[in-house]
């Protein structure tokens, strides 16, 4: 492996080194020279500001601290924790020597973080969790921490220590570059890795459809290690756009400090703005934003239209995690209670059973991880793969009704499908969140969860129960509610890494512990 030592400061163009193979690779290298465009990120001391040449030179360093502890072209490296500067450069590291990331969610169970690293035979961790340190050490795995001020070994004290040297191969670059997680909403999740190519198209016409340009400033505060969040973290740094990495604590002040223009979000985000009653854009995320995305979960159309009215310019996205984006709004092209028309590339449609069933030439899916290994998927351009959701067709928009399990079978054979029924008696009851649960076949029930700050009153949830009970079919009428002052989470794997309801793992844990009360 031949290394050559970079002149610092001196201006490091793709064909310089030689390395570019891949899309992504050119983009990195593509920032090697930008002193225009700005990342601005939060730490444990406030907000900091660099610019993108400066992003690819901490990159680089971290590539060779790579190569040079045995981690190829091929190899997996773990990143976990929270939205930061070191996680966004450890990713990029990782693409400029072909290594693959495997993207661990900050609030992840450690026993399943340790579980999916040795699963995936990691040799290299990098964390904001010291705790995993000594128990990943015992491994005989090396965790480097992603926090600049540690017990041991930073990513601050590589870059420090490190000169830019060459990046050499010993192997054809791979198409994969990182692994994810399906979400576990039908079932338990599965790792699967994921092509940057057909993510990095997919965001190409973001950028086209609406008209970002270098002087959008796109503000990040979900994790990383949420796909859509990286996708277009990515995109926009090819776009040359301005970054902001924030966190869920603080994403509207630094948002409205740093002019952010576009931003990322979940309907967990969205519902916590429309119980905020008299919020408008302007307080939320500043007078300078022009584009909310929203998708991973259906928003509630009156949560969609309130905010609307409110200015808040939202726009949601449809896709799964396997097939990448299906459909998007944006301006012009909008509908409430739609995901926005399909991609160009994209073929939809419904079942008589109304599941929609998607064709696309570009599959996130790259191979399913078994092992430490990847076994590439025999993905058919032909043929017709299941979402697992419901949806309505409109023309070429895309309305998901539920998932095609979130049913409950009586035992008269009728189907109830709960997903609506959760959405009005959140309606009423804004403080809980609702699980509709099946009762042996005999009828359904309620399971209302609620923080322990939350004032319980008994009354008011049945006046809800019945209110919901009178408007809907009587095969709809909820029976019963149990009441539990905590919510379900994703450490106890309730929840999904991005806050959707995993119903058979609640209903599993709580229904033996719940205390049923007459509607």
């Amino acid at each position: 492996m031949v290394k050559k030592d970079l002149k610092a400061g001196s201006t490091m163009k793709s064909n310089d080194i030689g390395v570019p193979k891949s899309e992504l690779q050119h983009i990195i290298y593509g920032m090697s020279n930008n002193t225009v465009s700005k990342i601005s990120y939060r730490d444990s001391t406030g907000m900091h500001t660099i610019y993108y040449a400066d992003l690819f030179v901490k990159a680089h360093k971290i590539a060779n601290y790579l190569q040079s502890s045995g981690i190829d072209n091929g190899e997996i490296v773990a990143i976990h924790g929270e939205t930061s500067l070191g996680w966004l450069v450890v990713d990029l590291a990782c693409a400029i020597v072909g290594a693959v990331s495997l993207a661990l969610y900050p609030n992840t169970d450690p026993s399943r973080v340790v579980r999916l690293i040795r699963e995936c035979k990691v040799k290299l961790v990098f964390s904001d969790s010291e705790g995993f340190q000594e128990d990943l050490s015992q491994s005989g795995i090396q965790c480097i921490s992603l926090k600049e001020r540690s017990r041991g070994l930073n990513v601050r004290q590589i870059i420090d220590g490190e000169t830019l040297r060459e990046i050499s191969y010993n192997a054809p670059l791979k198409r994969e570059f990182t692994i994810v997680s399906t979400s576990g909403t039908l079932s338990q999740p599965r790792l699967f890795s994921v092509a940057s190519n057909p993510l990095l198209r997919t965001i190409e016409e973001f950028v086209n459809r609406h008209s970002i340009t270098g002087n959008d400033n796109i503000l990040i505060f979900l994790p990383l290690s949420h796909l859509p969040q990286r996708m277009i973290c990515y995109g926009f740094l090819k776009a040359q756009t301005n970054l902001t990495l924030s966190n869920p604590q603080f994403f509207s002040k630094d948002s409205i400090n740093n002019c952010a223009t576009i931003t990322v979000t979940v309907p967990r985000v969205l519902e916590f703005c429309y119980k905020r009653k008299g919020d408008t854009c302007d307080k939320v995320f500043g007078k300078t934003m022009r584009l909310i995305f929203v998708g991973s979960a259906p928003t509630r159309p009156e949560v969609m239209q309130t905010l609307i009215d409110a200015g808040f310019p939202i726009y949601e996205v449809y896709g799964t995690t396997e097939l990448g984006i299906i459909a998007m709004s944006y301006p012009g092209q909008r509908r409430v209670g739609y995901a926005g028309p399909r991609l160009p590339w994209v073929n939809i449609k419904t079942t008589e059973e109304k599941e929609l069933l998607i064709n696309t030439e570009t599959p996130f899916l790259y191979g399913f991880m078994n092992n430490g290994l990847t076994e590439p998927f025999d993905y058919d351009k032909e043929k017709w793969i299941s979402s697992g959701d419901l949806a309505e067709l409109n023309g070429n928009f895309v309305r998901v009704v539920a998932r095609v399990k979130d049913f409950i079978v009586l035992q008269s054979g009728e189907k109830i499908y709960v997903n609506h029924l959760e959405m009005q008696l959140s309606e009423l009851l804004s403080d809980m969140l609702i699980v509709i649960v099946g009762n042996g076949g005999k009828n359904i029930k309620a399971m209302l969860f609620h923080e322990p700050s939350v004032k319980i009153d008994n009354l008011n949830i049945k006046r809800a129960i019945r209110m919901l009970n009178k408007s809907n079919h009587r095969l709809e009428a909820i029976k019963e509610y149990a009441l539990f002052n905590n919510m379900p989470s994703a450490k106890e794997e309730c929840m999904t890494d991005t806050m959707k309801i995993r119903r058979h793992a609640i209903e599993h844990r709580y229904n033996p512990i719940a205390k049923w009360t007459d509607a």
